[in-house]
């Protein structure tokens, strides 16, 4: 869970860059990935990412803490309080944004995936 959490962080902190690699001609002349340029120029999807990660630092936290060989009870301590405290109201946070009309849909026909990954994004 906690590299989920760091990719997360990794993809908004390159957001810039991501945009402007949509933006490049190469990349348009390429028109292969063309349906995620919506997704990425899409203010509320970074908004719901950002959300996401507000909700979830707590725990990448503990388990960064827990991780360390390095005595720490009263970190961990003040960051499971942390999580129990925040986790409710921010999971209602991304679950807002989520929702909103504004955010782009993806459709599985345009993703090149294998049938099993089709399979299982299907069941989810």
């Amino acid at each position: 869970m906690a590299g989920d959490i760091l990719q997360f962080m990794r993809v908004l902190h390159l957001k810039a860059a991501l945009q402007a690699c949509t933006r490049d001609q190469v990349f348009v002349e390429y028109n292969k990935f063309l349906f995620i340029v919506d997704i990425l120029n899409n203010n509320q999807f970074w908004k719901t990412l950002f959300a996401l990660i507000q909700a979830c630092y707590p725990i990448y936290r503990i388990l960064r803490i827990a991780d360390t060989m390095i005595g720490g009870m009263d970190k961990l301590y003040y960051y499971v309080r942390q999580a129990d405290r925040l986790l409710e109201p921010q999971m209602v946070n991304v679950m807002n944004h989520f929702h909103d009309p504004t955010m782009p849909t993806m459709e599985l026909s345009k993703l090149k995936l294998s049938k099993a990954d089709k399979e299982w994004l299907r069941r989810e």
